[in-house]
C-alpha cells in the first residue's frame, strides 16, 4: 500500500489555515490510515475504525445539514445549540471527531518519537509508553490489551523507515514537518472542544 507524507502534511496544513476545515481533516486522516496499514496487518482494525469515523463525518459533511458540518467550529456550535434545546439529541459529529482527535495526538507523539529514537531502541516500548500516558486514558480497561498486543508486533525503526520512505535522507525532516502539522490541528481543535465544554464526550 502506498503512503505519502506530503498529502498528510498538505491536508492538515490546509485544515488549520481554513479554520479547521473538515474535508481537509478527513483527507489527511485517510492518508494516515495508509501509514497505519504499513505498521503491520494487526493494525488493520485500527485503520478500519478510523475510516469508519471519517466516513461518518463525510456523511454529515455532505448531508442535509451540510452547511453546519464544513468546519469543526460550525459543527460543535450547531450540535451544542441543538442539544441545549433538546437534551435527548446525540452529538454524533462532535463525538465522532473527538475520538479521531484523541488518536491524532497519539499519532503526532508517535511520529515525533520516531525522530528521537535510536535505531537500537525498542520501538514497541516507546509506543506502548506513549499509549499508556495518552490514549489509554480514553479506553476502557478491558480493551487496552488489544492495542498493546498489536504494538508488540511493530517492525524495527529501520524496517519501518524502508517501508515509508523512498529516500532515507529526508526521513527525519518529513517526520518533524508532519508532526508539526498534526500538532497545530490538534491544538486548535482542542481549544474548540474546551470552548464548547465537550471534552467529556465518549
Amino acid at each position: 500500500m502506498s503512503f505519502d507524507f506530503d498529502i498528510v502534511i498538505a491536508s492538515f496544513k490546509t485544515c488549520a489555515e481554513d479554520k479547521f476545515n473538515l474535508e481537509a481533516y478527513n483527507r489527511g486522516y485517510n492518508e494516515l490510515c495508509s501509514f497505519i496499514f504499513l505498521l503491520g496487518t494487526v493494525f488493520k482494525f485500527i485503520a478500519n475504525d478510523i475510516r469508519e469515523k471519517t466516513d461518518l463525518l463525510e456523511e454529515y459533511r455532505k448531508g442535509e445539514k451540510k452547511e453546519h458540518y464544513s468546519h469543526v467550529q460550525k459543527m460543535l456550535q450547531y450540535e451544542v445549540q441543538i442539544y441545549k434545546q433538546d437534551p435527548s439529541f446525540l452529538l454524533k459529529g462532535s463525538g465522532t471527531l473527538i475520538k479521531l482527535h484523541r488518536a491524532l495526538k497519539f499519532t503526532q507523539l508517535f511520529l515525533k518519537g520516531l525522530t528521537a529514537i535510536n535505531d537500537t531502541d525498542s520501538l514497541p516500548s516507546m509506543v506502548i509508553s506513549l499509549y499508556n500516558s495518552n490514549l489509554a486514558n480514553f479506553h476502557p480497561w478491558l480493551i487496552r490489551n488489544a492495542p498493546k498486543l498489536a504494538m508488540y508486533t511493530l517492525p524495527s525503526k529501520n524496517n519501518l523507515f524502508k517501508k515509508i520512505f523512498k529516500e532515507e535522507f529526508d526521513s527525519t525532516l518529513k517526520l518533524i514537518e508532519c508532526a508539526k502539522a498534526l500538532e497545530e490541528v490538534f491544538v486548535g481543535i482542542e481549544d474548540l472542544y474546551t470552548q464548547y465544554d465537550l471534552h467529556s464526550l465518549n
